[in-house]
């Protein structure tokens, strides 16, 4: 099946570069990346906005992303245009994804940088047809794409860029680097103008400051930690501190049965998770979007992230990171696994106690 979709995604892709022909001369420095993936992946690369200031005022830069994620940026008024698509639309109607490139185009991009951690023929696409001179791509893992394609779509890069570094948060900040000519020391890692901790959030939740927020879940169910765990923590911490789970709506069956009536839920909407996040005590989830957000507001945070895509993300430190991240796994020899786990249960996981996380707890609150 996915070679198939990977070779109506080549044929698409050919038919299109007939129809939509690379400039041969650029008159600008303007520069494009593109990340087509999920919200962690966004809040990782969101560190290009964060330095904006770096990169030279000669150039204009954009930012492609899904228009589903347009609220988590909704704050950010930088120098960083934002290009905001319908994926969807985008993969299902040819016309929308000819004219989605021909926008592109338009901009009078000189490069394109693909900083997707997960390439696809649709962010291959997208980067190489935007009209640019010079292409690149920081990812390649060719497990979506194949071997055959993923070698295809390599040779109409410009270059791949940092081939033997394996974290995404590091390869950011290389290219950061790469662009700017500043040391890594000079770039900022922790939120201060890409997401807004002052909504007011008094009439979101029923308590203010001090309290845990738990995000139990993940769009790749094999990335939980159970929901019987999360259950019993919430449980046992609900005797001592005021506590707040975080999800869906669509999950809310689920994250009443971890409540259990003891703690309260918030589903509302992702313009106000960084302000809720920014006033808590501390953070509790797993490898997930929300984790990746805790990590850049610099709050307390324990994630307990297995080993599935160790070092792809997590762990990640920084120096200049002025609160605790403990991170949580169960070792074994399979790390790195990509959660194709071959073992009856995610032991990297499911080995660790909910009193393991307690005195975790209790060491990062010292």
């Amino acid at each position: 099946m996915v070679f198939f979709k990977n070779l109506i995604g080549f044929f698409i892709f050919n038919f299109l570069k007939l129809l939509i022909k690379d400039k041969k001369e650029v008159t600008k420095n303007n520069l494009l990346f593109v990340n087509t993936e999920q919200i962690g992946d966004l809040v990782v690369s969101s560190l290009i906005l964060e330095n904006e200031n770096l990169f030279s005022i000669n150039s204009k830069i954009y930012f492609l992303i899904k228009d589903i994620y347009k609220n988590i940026f909704s704050a950010y008024n930088g120098s960083i245009i934002l290009v905001f698509y319908n994926h969807k639309k985008y993969k299902n109607n040819l016309f929308y994804r000819f004219k989605t490139l021909k926008k592109l185009q338009n901009l009078n991009l000189a490069e394109s940088y693909n900083v997707s951690p997960a390439r696809g023929t649709i962010n291959d696409e997208i980067t190489l047809i935007s009209g640019t001179t010079k292409k690149f791509t920081t990812c390649s893992d060719l497990k979506y794409l194949g071997k055959y394609f993923g070698k295809y779509y390599n040779k109409k890069y410009t270059e791949l860029l940092f081939q033997n570094e394996t974290n995404e948060y590091k390869k950011i900040i290389n290219l950061i680097e790469r662009l700017t000519n500043n040391p890594e020391n000079k770039i900022v890692i922790f939120n201060e103008k890409t997401f807004n901790i002052n909504i007011n959030i008094r009439d979101k939740i029923p308590f203010q400051e001090d309290y845990i927020v738990i995000s139990p879940l993940t769009t790749n169910p094999i990335k939980n930690w159970g929901t019987d765990n999360y259950r019993q923590l919430c449980k046992s911490l609900s005797k001592d501190y005021n506590m707040l789970i975080i999800g869906l709506e669509k999950d809310i069956n689920i994250l009443k049965n971890i409540s259990s009536g003891n703690t309260r839920i918030w589903t509302g909407s992702f313009e106000y998770i960084p302000s809720i996040l920014s006033k808590s005590k501390l953070f509790i989830g797993n490898d997930s979007g929300l984790t990746h957000l805790a990590y850049r507001l610099d709050i307390p945070m324990i994630a307990i992230i297995g080993g599935g895509s160790y070092g792809k993300f997590f762990p990640f430190e920084s120096k200049s990171r002025k609160n605790k991240a403990i991170y949580l796994f169960h070792y074994l020899d399979c790390f790195g696994c990509r959660w194709e786990c071959k073992m009856k249960d995610t032991y990297c996981l499911s080995k660790i106690t909910v009193h393991d996380v307690l005195k975790t707890i209790q060491k990062i609150t010292e």
